[in-house]
């Protein structure tokens, strides 16, 4: 399982997740969340539910790169080793989807996954949280909430619009997916801390987003076989502010990887990215190293992905995982 919490509101949408799965595969820096670029619209998507299996084709392959093919239309090319994704690519004849064309082609595409999966594992519920903000041509650009879901023991895949019609002004709201994990004392604290303060929206975002990884990591500590203490967070600003797309890698304790070359090998603190797809491109989930950040540009949007704390060595490249 996983837990994802999604602030929406005028000033920015932040979905902070943890990034553990469990289960057959135990894979503490599994990847759950997707930038999507689409023809009317900029989110992030986040799911909890089976991290395999998705694809009926493939059972190994993950669960978001199943989701992310199905928004492209197409296969992920591999890279050089046969096994993990090209860290940069492209898919050709990509018919780019609105963000309405992309929701209905999730829900058909995990009612077919699910009605063809075994009583086992078609059981499980799964719910798939997209929020950011839609722009649709010549009308006001909005926030915006969609929620995929299928519930335990059940078959059919449904599509709720939980903000729909609703004016933010000042306001803001907070999903929890999937619901449950939450007692009413921390919604209760998680509410009066995000409404507290005179701040920036920069400031208010930040602070949001260091509450949100400590809720999910309170979390951790009750139920440790379902939910991570490692966090990725992705903030998406107004498309209108001309301010970068934040994403952070939030672990518990240090990551490092071993880097090599012919003459040498060497350890270095990285981070990590989700998916980011826009237009029939895509940036596949990676390793980042050196400190700073790291900047993608997608369309009129950059994202920025913040490096380790540490590090002088620079570099990005596809993220190995764990297959089934």
């Amino acid at each position: 399982m996983t837990l994802h919490l999604t602030q929406v509101s005028n000033l920015y949408t932040l979905q902070v997740g943890d990034r553990l799965i469990s289960g057959r595969i135990n894979d503490p820096l599994a990847n759950k969340q997707i930038i999507c670029w689409a023809r009317d619209a900029i989110v992030t998507l986040g799911y909890s539910g089976l991290a395999y299996d998705m694809d009926n084709s493939d059972r190994s392959n993950s669960t978001d790169e199943w989701i992310t093919s199905r928004l492209l239309g197409a296969a992920i090319p591999r890279g050089r080793d046969g096994i993990r994704p090209v860290t940069f690519g492209g898919i050709d004849n990509h018919r780019w989807m609105d963000i309405g064309e992309s929701i209905q082609t999730l829900k058909k595409e995990l009612q077919r996954s699910f009605e063809n999966l075994p009583k086992r594992l078609a059981d499980y519920p799964f719910e798939l949280t997209i929020a950011g903000w839609h722009m649709p041509s010549r009308k006001r650009i909005r926030p915006f909430v969609a929620e995929i879901r299928k519930q335990l023991n059940e078959r059919s895949v449904k599509v709720e619009f939980p903000m729909r019609g609703r004016c933010f002004g000042n306001g803001f709201a907070v999903l929890a997916t999937p619901g449950g994990y939450l007692t009413k004392p921390e919604e209760t604290e998680l509410r009066i801390f995000l409404r507290s303060g005179e701040f920036s929206p920069r400031e208010r975002a930040e602070k949001a987003e260091e509450k949100l990884v400590k809720t999910i990591r309170s979390v951790a500590t009750r139920e440790p076989l379902r939910i991570g203490s490692h966090c990725m967070s992705v903030m998406l600003p107004p498309p209108t502010s001309g301010a970068a797309i934040r994403v952070c890698f939030h672990p518990a304790t240090e990551h490092r990887a071993v880097f090599r070359s012919s003459a040498r090998q060497w350890e270095s603190p990285v981070a990590y990215t989700p998916w980011v797809i826009g237009r029939g491109r895509f940036l596949a989930p990676s390793v980042i190293a050196g400190a700073g950040k790291t900047s993608y540009i997608m369309g009129p949007f950059t994202i920025e992905f913040n490096g380790p704390t540490a590090g002088r060595f620079s570099f990005i490249g596809a993220q190995s995982r764990t297959y089934k």
